[in-house]
């Protein structure tokens, strides 16, 4: 898409940036109605130790906030639940202990660095500035930081200027258009567009979900409205989604001991040797061959075949000082 000269063609940056829109559905941005995968006393006792854990953090109170939804969302699909439902819940929890914590998230030109630099340093790489440079640069200290500084501020005020400039926009061309009432609770509203039925979110989606006519659900029976109207409203939650997979999977293989600690597991395919993760390592480890370090020269048991060094001090003494290597050895092993 070709870009005009001063502006991004259409006024769209989205467009610019990703190209024209496929006005193709896709279900794991379509605004559904979240399934709680925890409730009541649970959902609090998880919400205060997800609290408790982004409380240890020390540079800022959101230093862990990735970190506590990847781990809960991992601990959820562990026990059964699909990856979307698994993310929504987690990112749900985390924002609730964010909540708990008192965490306030900063604006985004707050999260840049001219906000927090003081002026007695670079505005760029924040070093503290001399008399000279102070003189010289004002703000920077030195040619390469100012010129840095300069490029970026460009992209970065044009984008938070268009952002502006649209809002503006957007207020001046919706209040020439006259109210309407909502389809669903019948507050009068005004839309910029002319094919808006509801004034707002949630009226949107009572709207949406009443064109969908009920149907019974493939596990339970039960009577349920989906999202939508497509094939893949076949169930009334993730729990009966699971256990219609499981329903349709093979049956199960008969329980077997683990061939590493000889515990009885029930295996999910017939290849299946151990009875968790741990055990697997260590059956993998058992099956390599011993071998020599190739920095000290001692045997060792590998974990993997690409395994060279039989310790991390091994491998970091081997980068940085070579010439050390089998030093003290006299068995002429290699």
């Amino acid at each position: 898409m070709a870009r005009k000269h001063g502006a991004f063609a259409g006024g769209d940056w989205s467009t610019y940036r990703y190209g024209e829109p496929r006005h193709s559905r896709r279900p794991y941005l379509s605004k559904r109605e979240q399934t709680r995968l925890y409730d009541g006393q649970a959902r609090e006792l998880v919400v205060s130790r997800t609290a408790e854990i982004l409380g240890t953090a020390t540079l800022s109170k959101f230093e862990h906030e990735a970190n506590a939804r990847h781990g809960l969302r991992v601990g959820l699909i562990y026990r059964g639940a699909t990856w979307q439902p698994a993310d929504d819940e987690a990112a749900s929890i985390v924002a609730a202990a964010l909540d708990k914590i008192g965490a306030r998230r900063p604006t985004f030109l707050q999260g840049q660095r001219e906000y927090t630099t003081p002026p007695e340093n670079c505005q760029r790489c924040g070093a503290e500035l001399d008399d000279a440079a102070r003189g010289q640069y004002r703000r920077y200290c030195s040619d390469q930081c100012r010129d840095a500084a300069r490029v970026y501020a460009a992209d970065l005020y044009q984008v938070t200027e268009a952002i502006a400039r649209a809002n503006a926009r957007y207020v001046v061309a919706k209040d020439s258009v006259p109210e309407r009432p909502c389809e669903v609770c019948g507050t009068p509203f005004r839309a910029f567009l002319s094919s808006t039925r509801t004034c707002s979110p949630e009226c949107a989606r009572a709207i949406r979900s009443d064109r969908v006519p009920p149907r019974p659900c493939h596990h339970c029976g039960k009577m349920f409205r989906p999202h939508s109207n497509t094939k893949a409203g076949k169930f009334c939650s993730s729990e009966c989604s699971i256990a219609a997979q499981r329903a349709a999977a093979a049956p199960p293989l008969a329980p077997r001991p683990c061939a590493c600690c000889g515990r009885l597991f029930t295996p999910a395919t017939d290849k299946a040797r151990s009875c968790s993760p741990a055990c697997a390592a260590e059956l993998k480890a058992a099956a390599q061959p011993q071998k020599h370090c190739a920095f000290c020269g001692d045997l060792f048991q590998p974990r993997n075949g690409q395994q060279r060094f039989c310790s991390v001090r091994c491998k970091d003494d081997f980068r940085y000082h070579p010439e050390r290597a089998h030093e003290g050895k006299t068995d002429g092993t290699s």
